[in-house]
């Protein structure tokens, strides 16, 4: 499985910079812009560091990946293509993880994941779109940007602004292994292990985030 996440990712990025080159040189029309996706994850989990864009790349399996298909990625800028990698943090929109964290609340069994000390660091899937749309418009943006809100929350934050969207209570806690159950093998470095993120080149920008607070975005998603 972790085989196969890693080479979809490369092989795809692959072929559109193989594509870029080839275009090139043989005169066609070829992108001016490469919009690559990758994840907060490239810092690796930890309880209490804030990493920016420049932080270094992390430890596990999600850091490794993101620093190889960033890697990937990189190679159009030898091309004169203006590159723009977003590290994304949790997206929040319907469906998707979201969708599946709030599934035990439906049934009266909601409460926060892991011991909920773990740091979320969330973006709403409106920014997302923003975002892309304004990168590819704008020369402004180039380069790594993380694409997540300014106000990252803890885990229990989050189970509390999911529980105050549905009126339901969040009362317990969510153990490692249902997590797992419900969001696969990923979940131990997405969401039993934080990060702290924060949108330095974003702010610096002046970008204006539609979603901030974690209460208004999770309403938004699931209502």
């Amino acid at each position: 499985m972790k085989e196969e996440i890693l080479n979809s990712r490369l092989w795809l990025t692959k072929q559109l910079v193989q594509s870029i080159e080839r275009n090139k040189q043989q005169q066609l029309p070829y992108p001016e812009v490469l919009i690559n996706a990758s994840a907060v994850g490239y810092y690796g989990a930890h309880a209490q560091t804030t990493f920016h864009e420049a932080s270094p790349n992390g430890q596990g399996f999600l850091a490794l990946v993101c620093k190889q298909w960033e890697q990937e990625a990189q190679r159009v800028e030898e091309m004169g293509v203006r590159l723009v990698i977003l590290r994304l943090g949790l997206v929040l929109g319907p469906g998707g993880a979201l969708e599946k964290m709030a599934l035990p609340y439906r049934f009266c069994f909601g409460g926060y994941l892991g011991d909920g000390k773990q740091w979320c660091s969330w973006i709403h899937q409106q920014d997302v779109i923003q975002v892309i749309v304004e990168a590819l418009q704008t020369t402004d943006y180039q380069g790594i940007y993380n694409l997540c809100s300014p106000q990252p929350v803890t885990m229990s934050e989050l189970a509390r602004a999911i529980a105050n969207t549905l009126h339901k209570k969040s009362w317990t806690r969510m153990p490692a292994f249902f997590t797992r159950l419900l969001l696969g093998e990923m979940a131990e470095e997405l969401l039993l292990n934080g990060q702290r993120v924060l949108p330095q080149r974003l702010q610096e920008q002046k970008y204006h985030f539609q979603y901030l607070d974690i209460q208004s975005a999770v309403e938004n998603a699931l209502t």
